[in-house]
């Protein structure tokens, strides 16, 4: 079995009903939604104190994963929009070099320190407001400043959790759901940026997509707003999201479901002062690009006149609304929406779209004094790289798109608009674009969800009868003791056992060993999807037996250095712990260890195998070439009339 096993599964180391998870409704839905929001209007708010000194002292591991995560959910767009890590609070490791763009995101917001943070969060929650979207913008830019500060290191652990809670519990309270407040997140930012106070189209269609992603299907197994949005925010909390989670997504229910860059799609407020936002206004209507021909039927728009398929190449399509006739050109989104409604829009060209007014921010618009158009330009910081009395600018800072207007000068007064935005030059969005919900099964990441859920087991209620032991860690090999997560235990083991210590396996129980047969099952606990621990027992019966009643005997716990040790609290006799321990270690601690014949090496990832054996079983240490321990194979014979098992 020793052999087996390395070479079968060293390889292996180098995904959902989701028809309501989309903004379409039905109409008693809609009719339900609206009670429940004017029944959350009526309640009265609770009030919530901004410093919450429970906290204080508080590390990492005093308090839930899943508080942490639920916090992660409220700056997930601002994060990802930066195109950080949403996954890490503030987007970014310590000292990494995209700590940069945290600490430019807290410049902007006039914090330099500790002190500042603390004062722009009072700021931000206190303001008074009129509008749901312009709340949602303080809060959760309350959050990402405090996130932000903690992952530049001005405040600690205890003090970004003191202050985050709170804000989250206002945000938990004053909004329906994640979708209700990342949109009105969104909206609040773009009315910002249309305001000429942050930002441009690019900022704006990050978050945009970010948002649409969190909601949409392919991020519901694993994505930021894959938690509870009515779980007690305590330090012991814990998320029920995952319990009933199916292994594969259901495909027919995906394939009725609106794709969510069309219901997803956030107008703006207000047209706004500052061209490079993407807003413009079309015959009255706002919009933002990039958008789709959805957004202009939305507005009374009918297709006239356009192909029965969109292509990825730029398509004609004629609307009409009463005597109003306007052409747009469309690509499509994937090849799986190719449907004229679907169709991307990213140009709008006031001579070619027809006889309809055409507005830019700043109340821009064919016939307006070439010099005012400039005006708005200048007072906005945008440069006009126009050689002649024209208008030619760049509307997004990222040197990753080519985003532009372009204005003709007739006569001293704008003659005709070319408003072009895009995102596609950024290999990133144009992924996000055209792979966004898609319906592929390889999305949807089962294994990462159920890792997810097990780093929060010890909080939740059936946790909390977990297997004891008063088995103690042996300084020799020969006694084959372990511990996960602090609790020591002695091969070999029930299934049982482990499914107490909180292990959630995809092998249930009454899955049927043949007979004389090895069976090797997986489980996810250590919260770590690259470095879940492995398992296997031998069935010496002459009939098949069920999983759940064979002794355990073997275990298989493995990690390399891109993951992060900390999550994977695994320990062997003497106290060896991976990425801790080098084979220099083993040898002082166990003596000499024989090399195998055999290694493994990918062209990524090199191994070494080194044995200790012993008659009533064996270990296997996984080596890489620098010398760190990166993986532990331990296996104690449950038939005792043979120490040759294979």
């Amino acid at each position: 079995m020793k052999r087996k096993m390395v070479s079968a599964t060293a390889l292996l180391m180098s995904a959902v009903m989701l028809a309501g998870c989309g903004k379409e409704a039905t109409v008693s839905e809609d009719s339900a939604k609206s009670q429940e929001t004017e029944e959350k209007e009526e309640k009265q708010l609770e009030e919530i104190s901004l410093v919450d000194d429970s906290f204080s002292g508080c590390t990492e591991s005093d308090v839930s994963y899943d508080l942490v995560r639920w916090l992660l959910a409220t700056n997930a767009v601002e994060v990802q929009g930066q195109e950080l890590d949403w996954e890490t609070i503030g987007g970014t490791e310590l000292d990494s070099s995209d700590s940069d763009i945290a600490k430019s995101y807290l410049s902007s917001q006039s914090v330099k320190d500790n002190e500042d943070a603390i004062k722009k969060v009072e700021e931000l929650v206190n303001e008074k407001y009129d509008e749901s979207y312009e709340r949602a913008y303080n809060l959760g830019s309350a959050e990402a400043v405090l996130a932000a500060s903690y992952g530049t290191s001005q405040m600690e652990f205890d003090e970004y959790l003191m202050y985050a809670v709170p804000v989250a519990k206002m945000i938990q309270q004053e909004f329906e759901s994640f979708d209700d407040y990342g949109d009105n997140y969104v909206k609040g930012y773009m009315y910002h940026v249309g305001k000429g106070e942050v930002g441009d189209s690019t900022g704006i269609g990050l978050r945009m997509l970010a948002q649409q992603e969190f909601v949409g299907q392919a991020d519901y197994y694993d994505g930021a707003y894959a938690i509870d949005y009515d779980m007690d925010l305590s330090k012991e909390t814990y998320s029920t999201f995952f319990d009933d989670m199916p292994e594969e997504p259901d495909m027919e229910a995906l394939a009725s479901k609106t794709p969510e860059f069309i219901a997803g799609y956030i107008a703006p407020v207000e047209l706004g002062d500052n061209p490079a936002s993407g807003n413009v206004e079309i015959d009255g209507d706002l919009y933002h690009l990039p958008c789709t021909i959805t957004q202009f039927m939305d507005n009374g728009w009918e297709i006239e006149d356009a192909p029965s398929e969109l292509t990825s190449n730029d398509e004609e399509i004629t609307l009409k609304k009463g005597t109003k006739t306007i052409t747009l050109e469309a690509t499509w989104l994937t090849e799986k929406y190719n449907q004229v409604e679907y169709g991307l829009v990213e140009v709008i060209d006031s001579t070619g779209i027809g006889s309809v007014d055409v507005v830019l921010p700043g109340d821009i618009k064919p016939g307006t004094k070439i010099k005012d158009a400039k005006k708005v330009f200048e007072e906005m910081g945008i440069e006009n790289t126009s050689s002649g009395d024209a208008i030619d600018v760049s509307i997004s800072s990222g040197s990753y798109n080519n985003s532009k207007i372009s204005i003709s000068n007739v006569d001293d007064k704008v003659g005709s608009i070319i408003m072009y935005v895009t995102l596609m030059n950024n290999v990133d969005a144009v992924e996000n674009y055209y792979k966004l919900l898609e319906e592929s099964p390889d999305r949807y990441n089962y294994s990462h969800a159920m890792s997810i859920r097990a780093k929060s087991y010890k909080y939740r209620e059936d946790g909390k009868e977990a297997v004891q032991s008063d088995v103690e860690l042996s300084d020799n090999l020969d006694d084959f003791t372990f511990q996960i997560d602090g609790t020591t235990m002695q091969l070999p083991i029930s299934y049982q056992q482990l499914v107490d210590l909180g292990f959630v396996f995809e092998d249930g129980p009454e899955t049927m060993v043949p007979a004389g047969e090895s069976y090797e099952f997986s489980g996810y606990y250590l919260g770590n999807e690259y470095s879940k621990m492995n398992f296997a027992v031998v069935n010496h019966e002459e009939t098949e037996v069920a999983l759940g009643d064979i002794p355990v005997q073997y275990i298989r716990a493995t990690i390399f250095g891109y993951n992060q040790y900390d999550e994977y609290p695994f320990v062997i006799a003497g106290g060896v712990e991976l990425e801790i321990y080098t084979i220099d270690d083993l040898i002082e601690l166990y003596g000499d260890l024989e090399k195998d014949d055999e290694s493994f090496d990918n062209g990524s990832v090199q191994l070494d195998y080194y044995n200790y054996d012993i008659d009533k079983g064996w270990y296997t240490f996984w080596v890489q070439p620098g010398g760190m321990l990166s993986g532990i194979e331990m296996n104690v014979y449950t038939n005792v009339d043979s120490t040759e098992e294979e």
